[in-house]
């Protein structure tokens, strides 16, 4: 990238920094010099300007590794199986690797970030580790660049797609290999831009619509993975249901269930030992052979507000399962200790045990 364009592009991102500040949520002072070249030289100024409060989610010593792959078409990103799964005998969500078939080079690292040339000199990506798996940010710098983004994963060839509260399900036969959240493009304005996700044979594309001459460039979007945990359940999405709106706290393992089944916007004040998990709860789904709710972490949950986690009773591959996800943004290092995550994922077994001895 000439220093021509690097220049007009640090001069759109200061002009514009306040309005998408406001808009994306925080305050935060325009973050680049005149000078700065684009992306590759301030990955971090680029996403603290179009969404505030993202960088402050990198993990630190996150299992993801990032490589060039030399024999083959991009940038390889791998996230290690979760330690916690290996003890729990139903439980499924290995680690995943993929590749950023758009990613050329790697060109260095700021604040966490793994920054990567593309084949694009308009657009460039950045790898973030999650506490809960990974994100690949690209920042898009003008109507000419690529509005198709594609990730080949190393899943097994019948692999699919299906959509859940949480985002899209990646199962192959009865087996949840993570999800992906929903996809979100921003532009330096704060417009969120209309983007969506297609799947083919293990190829994931992110699709990001910048026809519209009103986009103030760059335009930052992402598709983000995250571990799942699922468990086997003997009963209909639907009998899993009434028995919860029969008695929720008969069946929900943590203390501070409310025995009705919360509304939306009830305080849950949910505590595990010691650790308090005080959470709102959002909201619940239904449909045909499928049943499923959210909770909200507030200030006070240990895994950050900003968290959530959502249960779904849903049919993967013809099993009857509760698949439980979530979002973490706290990086301590206790949300990510083996115990703590054991801890948390037999109380989600002993709920799936509740209603299956019911």
């Amino acid at each position: 990238m000439n220093d021509k364009k690097g220049m007009k592009f640090a001069g759109r991102l200061a002009a514009v920094g306040v309005v998408a500040t406001a808009l994306v949520g925080g305050a935060l002072q325009p973050a680049f010099a005149a000078e700065t070249p684009l992306g590759t030289a301030d990955a971090s100024g680029v996403v603290e300007q179009l969404a505030p409060g993202i960088l402050g989610e990198t993990s630190h010593d996150a299992g993801v590794s990032v490589a060039e792959t030399p024999a083959t078409e991009g940038i390889s990103v791998a996230v290690g199986s979760d330690e916690a799964i290996s003890e729990l005998d139903d439980a499924s969500s290995p680690g995943i690797t993929f590749s950023v078939d758009y990613a050329t080079k790697q060109v260095g690292t700021d604040s966490g970030l793994q920054i990567l040339e593309t084949t694009s000199e308009n657009a460039s990506a950045y790898v973030q580790p999650l506490a809960s798996g990974v994100r690949v940010l690209t920042a898009i710098e003008s109507a000419e660049a690529p509005s198709e983004y594609s990730y080949s994963f190393d899943v097994p060839a019948e692999t699919v797609l299906n959509e859940g509260a949480n985002g899209y399900y990646l199962e192959s036969g009865e087996d949840v290999l993570g999800v992906l959240a929903h996809p979100w493009a921003v532009d330096a304005d704060g417009q969120q831009l209309p983007t969506s996700f297609t799947w083919e044979s293990g190829k994931l594309t992110q699709h990001v619509d910048l026809s519209s001459p009103a986009i103030a460039f760059p335009v930052l979007a992402d598709p983000a993975w995250s571990y799942t945990y699922s468990y086997a359940t003997k009963k209909t999405a639907a009998a899993n249901k009434n028995l919860l709106k029969g008695c929720f706290s008969c069946y929900f393992p943590v203390s501070g269930a409310p025995k009705a089944f919360p509304k939306a916007g009830q305080l849950l004040p949910l505590r595990v030992g010691p650790g308090n998990f005080e959470c709102r709860f959002k909201s619940e789904f239904s449909g045909t052979n499928y049943f499923g709710f959210q909770f909200d972490a507030t200030k006070n949950h240990v895994d950050g507000a900003g968290s959530n986690i959502v249960f779904e009773f849903r049919t993967v591959g013809g099993v009857k399962k509760l698949v439980v996800s979530g979002y973490i943004v706290n990086d301590a290092w206790w949300v990510k200790n083996n115990a703590y995550k054991v801890g948390a994922l037999n109380n989600w077994q002993t709920f799936a045990n509740r209603l299956n001895a019911a």
